[in-house]
């Protein structure tokens, strides 16, 4: 019995080794529940006789990520759930949404009625939208989107005014007036009994009242942008803005050339077609005038403006089309080919001082002489279009001028100009 017990506690006091991979304690009160197999010896226990005990622990690697992941999943950090603010960002467009109807609301009838007070207010409340990310380029691009009638031309107008505005007065540091320094009393008289006014006699007929009025002469000198404002959103040609604002919200032009596969003949024949209604002093296309001759230049051989000029001359026309001159035209034949001859001189005098400059097509054109001056351009309008000394508007608008001159100038005098514009046509017509 006793030599049973000394077996047993010395089994309970044996240092077991065990030769395996080194690894960091990770739950030192939990059992794995690795059998491990012990030699026992009954002889005297020596540092250098001590037994060596081995673990067999199949598929280690796969126990040290297992409990890798239990590390993870037992990670001390709180988890908490995520809420996602739908709710308020439904709010917040719902707000953005009715604070832009209501300045849009009011920047219209600021625009029917012009009121100095309202202004002031709208700028104000206007400011204040800033902070809930409202900007004038939105609420123009709002008034544009309705539909493009008076009432959303007067708003687009408005908030391009009022954001050169801000522009300015953020440069020159002018404040926002208020409205007792706007307005000054003034008194105005009721006369009905005009002799009694003139002796500076009492009646019952005149009264005097008191109003405000603008006090332009301190705005102009204290608050020369507020003024200017107020000047241009009182304009009232806004009918002739809608080729302006259609054409900075919509310029998507296609310019690729329209006659860029057309042999000389075709476009020659249409050249003279529209070329006569110039003569007749009907409606006819200048850009598309210019377009053929551009198309021209590029064939080969190269047909410039002098080319078109000689061959219309030259050129014998059909039966048929002499006909349909001659009942419709009450100009002979000969004076009509000799006015298209002048037409090419003046086109070509146009390219020769436009140079490089690019020909503006015919909505450019529109916009740009129905632009508005002290306007801020949406920010992602390309401002370089109505640029003029990259596009040759005013040398356009010079040739639009002397071909008007020219249809209304007398047969005589086409004869003479053209006598010395082409001396070598002359026994030819």
């Amino acid at each position: 019995m006793k030599k049973i017990f000394l077996l047993l506690l010395s089994i309970a006091t044996l240092p077991i080794y065990c030769m395996q991979k080194e690894r960091p304690v990770i739950y030192p009160c939990i059992n794995i529940g690795t059998t491990i197999p012990v030699y026992i010896s009954t002889k005297q226990l020596s540092g250098n006789n001590m037994p060596v005990c081995e673990t067999v622990q199949s598929g280690w690697q796969q126990l040290e990520e297992i409990a890798n992941i239990a590390k993870e999943e037992t990670n001390p950090t709180e988890l908490r759930p995520i809420y996602r603010p739908i709710q308020k960002e439904k709010d917040k467009v719902l707000l953005e949404t009715d604070l832009s109807e209501k300045l849009y609301n009011d920047s219209l009838n600021l625009m029917q009625t012009y009121n100095s007070k309202k202004l002031i207010a709208l700028i104000a409340d206007f400011n204040n939208a800033k902070n809930s990310d409202i900007s004038e380029d939105a609420m123009s691009k709002l008034a544009f989107d309705k539909k493009i009638d008076e009432n959303n031309i007067k708003i687009m107008t408005f908030f391009g005014y009022l954001k050169y505005y801000n522009t300015q007065i953020e440069s020159n540091n002018e404040p926002i007036p208020s409205y007792g320094e706007i307005c000054l009393t003034a008194t105005k008289k009721q006369i009905n009994n005009h002799l009694a006014d003139i002796l500076n006699l009492y009646s019952s007929k005149n009264s005097n009242s008191t109003e405000k009025v603008y006090n332009a002469q301190l705005m102009k000198e204290k608050y020369p942008t507020f003024h200017q404002l107020r000047h241009n959103l009182q304009r009232t040609d806004y009918y002739k803005r809608s080729e302006f604002f259609s054409y900075i919200y919509q310029n998507k032009e296609n310019q690729q050339p329209l006659y860029a596969d057309l042999s000389y003949n075709q476009l020659k024949k249409l050249f003279y077609e529209d070329a006569v209604k110039m003569v007749k002093q009907e409606p006819y296309n200048l850009h598309m005038l210019l377009e053929i001759i551009e198309a021209g230049k590029k064939l080969t051989p190269t047909k410039d403006e002098d080319s078109f000029g000689n061959d219309i001359i030259t050129t014998e026309l059909p039966i048929e089309k002499k006909i349909a001159l001659f009942l419709s035209c009450p100009i002979k034949l000969a004076i009509i080919q000799k006015r298209i001859t002048v037409i090419c001189q003046l086109i070509k005098k146009y390219n020769d001082q436009r140079n490089n400059k690019i020909t503006p097509t015919e909505k450019q054109v529109l916009a740009y002489q129905n632009r508005l001056l002290d306007f801020a351009f949406p920010d992602s309008f390309d401002q370089t279009v109505f640029d003029d000394k990259i596009y040759a508007f005013n040398e356009l608008n010079t040739l639009s001028s002397n071909i008007h001159v020219l249809q209304y100038s007398k047969h005589d005098e086409v004869e003479e100009c053209f006598n010395q514009l082409y001396p070598h046509l002359i026994k030819t017509t």
